[in-house]
């Protein structure tokens, strides 16, 4: 104890020394010029509380600042995300909805292909029935004419043993003249049923194929307003797969085929009516 009393002074006496020691103040001197450090010394809690009212606005307000503007910026990406899904979900939409119209297109163009080519065959069912029907009045104007030649030369027949028979028979002049008239009359009768019979028959052929000739160009019209409408590509006319240009071609053979023969039978008209009335001239002269 008398130990640590002695240490304890000499302590003591060594911060007085130091106190009092040359360059180093007083204690009155320290009391006075640094009571106002002291006192934040003594109080770090207020100095930490001032500066953080000094400074948290500094910090506080740049926050702010940010904090606004970066959710502004998550609200304009949400509001970006939620345009982009519904656009996306548009353009799915849109792509569905295409791909089922061109799926229906292409549907809607193969039944039109189909029922083309029915309509074709059927034409051409048509066609090859009319030319049947063609061939056959040819050849029963052939076999007419033949039997119109036949007659011809009966009837020139008749007419040459009449002759001779008259130079014998006098007497029955009048009647075999009577007769061969009356034949004559029969057989012009017949060959007048026959011609008629004839020009009905081939105005008939013609009007048929005058109406065949433009149901054909109205079909090659309706394909090819068709392949303007569906948008195919016309073919070259070397290939013509469709039959277009063939049918074109035929219609207007047809109708040509028919101007002429209406030109033909409307001389032919003429002619017979001259004919017929020089024969008519003739047998009145003839008659005593």
């Amino acid at each position: 104890m008398p130990a640590a009393a002695s240490s304890m002074r000499n302590a003591g006496e060594s911060r007085e020394d130091l106190t009092t020691a040359p360059g180093n103040p007083t204690t009155s001197d320290r009391d006075t010029g640094t009571s106002d450090g002291r006192t934040l010394l003594r109080h770090p809690g207020k100095t930490i509380l001032v500066f953080s009212l000094v400074l948290a606005p500094l910090a506080i307000v740049p926050y702010v600042l940010v904090r606004r503007q970066v959710l502004g910026l998550r609200k304009e990406i949400a509001d970006l995300r939620k345009v982009n899904g519904v656009a996306i979900k548009e353009m799915n939409m849109c792509t569905q909805e295409m791909s089922q119209q061109r799926a229906a297109a292409i549907e809607k163009a193969v039944e039109m292909q189909k029922k083309n080519r029915t309509i074709l065959s059927a034409v051409k069912s048509e066609v090859e029935a009319s030319r049947k029907a063609v061939e056959e009045s040819g050849v029963r104007l052939e076999n007419i004419e033949n039997d119109l030649s036949e007659l011809s030369e009966a009837v020139e027949d008749m007419n040459r043993e009449a002759a001779i028979r008259a130079s014998d028979h006098k007497n029955m002049l009048s009647v075999a003249n009577t007769v061969a008239k009356e034949r004559e009359a029969r057989a012009q009768a017949w060959r007048n049923w026959m011609i008629t019979t004839m020009r009905e028959e081939k105005q008939r052929r013609d009007d048929t194929s005058a109406a065949l000739g433009g149901s054909l160009a109205d079909i090659a019209a309706f394909m090819q307003e068709v392949e303007i409408r569906q948008g195919w590509t016309p073919r070259p006319d070397v290939d013509d797969g469709r039959g277009i240009e063939r049918a074109r071609q035929l219609a207007k053979r047809l109708l040509d085929e028919t101007a002429t023969a209406k030109q033909h039978m409307e001389e032919t008209n003429g002619t017979s009516a001259e004919a017929t009335e020089k024969e008519s001239i003739h047998e009145n002269e003839s008659r005593p």
